[in-house]
């Protein structure tokens, strides 16, 4: 009877050590993070931000990314890293704009601890300005970059370097990349990769040709930045933004490519360095509503993240925090069009679109045949309905000789930019409708963001946080404000 009895114990002591075990697999990007809780001092510090990218935006890139072959819905690599929520409200809650952010009051919260109004970058509205957390680390000795797939002069990456009462100031805000030194003429930054060249190298400045009399090498293409030996590099790969991933050429670098060679630059430095990586471009997706571009834009986002992973798992001093600046579009995952009795999103659709509704109708544009662009593009079964109205949109190219003179450049632009708008909102209505994409704005909204870390400090992040205390959390880390 005593043997029975100890022979049921010791197999029921196995059946629970076995579950624990199960349990502890299951669970072990987060036992990762708490094993290295006090192992190692945080040495690096990666912040990357997903523009626009609300918890939705999750959900949809996980049911996206999805294998059909499996049973379950596998986690993407930011599920495995959750920690908790960030709240994006503005300073401003009372004016127009309600509790509503923008993205230069979101980012000067993350650059800076401080809530500022809208459309404010890292300067208060009685025009102090307010030290950035990429200032604090190069007075600190660290190496610092910044990485955007927009432009470097757009409210995210301007937040880090500029001070300025207004984001839509371009120019203005490029020349901070130049201005913003120290006593010694040391410049803010070791690293920028992105867009935005037209504003570096204009009439009344050349920032590229001063950059290099800094000491600055220029990267011109993915092949450039691929076998940089330099400490100091400026990678301006379009005049504007990049070309969304699925839809870059083999000369431009992704953004886990920017990411890879920003960090082989900056661990170079043996006191550690800040790096800001942004994914800039899912915000623009949201924007138009545009489900296909996002889905392009989260997975360049993700295997950025990858890489960050890579590098802090084996380096065990870096520290990953990654959010959003606010959620965009109020995207709607199983909106009901004409299938009235089903709750169905078809994440299946989207993997039948190889470029996106902006590279479809960049093409159209010369050969003004939408619907054969689009079907180069996907194999998306359309109706009659929608194959007739891709079929009859065709972009006015000529205007009638007696005429054409009086029409200024910048009218021109705006009659071309007005057809294109048309031109991808046509699509874009025809994907949301086949996937049951819903959406309840094409502006920001005051939804939480998903907060993630991976690190020495990660315990601290977890929970619910205003986005002032990340920027805070980031000073901690740097040891000052």
């Amino acid at each position: 009877m005593t043997n029975s009895y100890t022979n049921s114990l010791k197999f029921i002591v196995l059946i629970i050590s076995l579950l624990v075990g199960l349990t502890s697999c299951k669970t072990n990007p987060v036992k990762l993070i708490t094993e290295s809780e006090n192992s190692k001092p945080v040495k690096n510090i990666i912040l990357m931000i997903g523009d626009g990218m609300g918890p939705s935006y999750i959900t949809a890139y996980r049911q996206f990314m999805d294998d059909p072959e499996t049973p379950q819905i596998e986690q993407t690599e930011f599920d495995k890293i959750l920690t908790g929520s960030v709240a994006t409200d503005p300073l401003n809650k009372n004016d127009e704009y309600g509790r509503i952010t923008d993205s230069a009051a979101s980012a000067t919260a993350y650059a800076t601890g401080h809530k500022v109004l809208s459309r404010s970058l890292s300067i208060t509205s009685e025009g102090k300005k307010l030290k950035t957390v990429l200032e604090q680390a190069k007075s600190n000795g660290l190496s610092t970059g910044l990485i955007v797939t927009s432009l470097l002069t757009d409210a995210t990456p301007a937040a880090f370097i500029a001070h300025h009462p207004s984001r839509y100031e371009y120019s203005k805000i490029s020349d901070y990349y130049l201005d913003n030194h120290d006593e010694q003429g040391q410049l803010m930054f070791d690293v920028i990769l992105g867009g935005g060249r037209e504003y570096f190298v204009r009439e009344d400045r050349n920032l590229m040709v001063e950059l290099t009399k800094k000491g600055f090498t220029t990267i011109k293409d993915k092949t450039d930045l691929l076998t940089n030996q330099d400490s100091k590099i400026v990678g301006l790969f379009a005049q504007r933004q990049l070309n969304k991933f699925w839809d870059r050429d083999e000369k431009t670098p992704s953004l886990a490519e920017m990411t890879v060679s920003a960090i082989k630059v900056l661990s170079q430095n043996k006191k550690g360095f800040f790096l800001m990586v942004e994914a800039s471009q899912i915000d623009w997706a949201g924007h138009r509503n545009n489900i296909v571009g996002v889905m392009s834009e989260m997975q360049d986002f993700e295997l950025a993240l990858i890489e960050a992973l890579k590098f802090a798992n084996e380096d065990g001093e870096t520290q990953i925090i990654l959010t959003a600046d606010h959620e965009t579009g109020g995207l709607s995952l199983g909106t009901r069009y004409d299938d009235k009795n089903k709750y169905h999103w078809k994440s299946k659709v989207i993997k039948l679109f190889n470029k996106t509704p902006e590279e479809i109708v960049k093409r159209a544009q010369y050969s003004n045949d939408l619907l054969a662009e689009f079907k180069r593009a996907s194999n998306l079964i359309l109706s009659k309905e929608q194959e007739e109205s891709l079929r009859s949109f065709k972009f006015v190219k000529e205007i009638e000789n007696k005429i054409i003179s009086k029409i200024s450049a910048r009218e021109k632009r705006k009659n071309s930019n007005k057809q294109r708008n048309q031109a991808i909102e046509l699509i874009t209505d025809i994907v949301n409708r086949h996937t049951n994409t819903g959406w309840t704005t094409k502006s920001h909204t005051a939804v939480d963001v998903n907060l993630y870390a991976f690190g020495p400090k990660s315990n601290e992040l977890r929970g619910h946080f205003d986005n002032t205390k990340i920027g805070q959390f980031i000073f901690e880390l740097l040891g000052g404000n």
